[in-house]
């Protein structure tokens, strides 16, 4: 067995990557779906409280609905929990806004209109890009998200662009 922890503070055990047992999903956290932060201890630092409600908040909410995949993708087999995953990579945000207090943070970073469900394998997908959620398969409502926090804070990058960016146009899919 292997101790694990995540960058949002949340601590577990797996298999050890040297077990010829091991799966990649080891290395997932299972309460919040973020990667394995190599070289971090279960002491992770912890999220401030306003954050983890938040986060919390989102994680419920985004999952209360069936893996994205699983209606879009025609044959796509589920496997795994459902995870909570941002359209606009949460790492990114966090670095784009980290200069606001931690309620207007959370309040972007959180946001479950810019969250889809998706199941552990799907999530890995789209984290190692071997899948994508087009720009034509976005909800309108995580697009017109993206361009008020533009407005609302104009000092900073475009997150109307970089959702663009991970949801680029044109990308031929099964159920298209």
């Amino acid at each position: 067995m292997a101790n694990y922890a995540c960058r949002n503070g949340h601590a577990w055990e797996g298999k050890s990557s040297l077990s010829k047992r091991f799966h990649p999903s080891e290395l997932r956290c299972p309460e919040c779906g973020s990667q394995n932060e190599p070289g971090m201890k279960s002491r992770a630092k912890s999220e401030t409280p306003v954050v983890a409600e938040a986060h919390t908040r989102f994680s419920e909410l985004v999952t209360e609905w069936p893996c994205w995949a699983k209606s879009h993708r025609p044959g796509h087999r589920c496997w795994g929990p459902v995870d909570p995953h941002h359209l606009v990579p949460a790492e990114w945000i966090r670095r784009t806004f980290a200069d606001l207090p931690d309620d207007d943070l959370a309040l972007i970073l959180y946001e479950p209109v810019i969250g889809a469900p998706v199941c552990r394998a799907y999530h890995e997908a789209l984290e190692n890009r071997s899948e994508v959620i087009a720009w034509h398969e976005l909800d309108d409502e995580a697009k017109i998200f993206c361009q008020r926090i533009d407005e609302q804070y104009p000092g900073h990058q475009s997150m109307y662009e970089r959702l663009k960016l991970e949801s680029p146009a044109g990308v031929s899919t099964d159920a298209a």
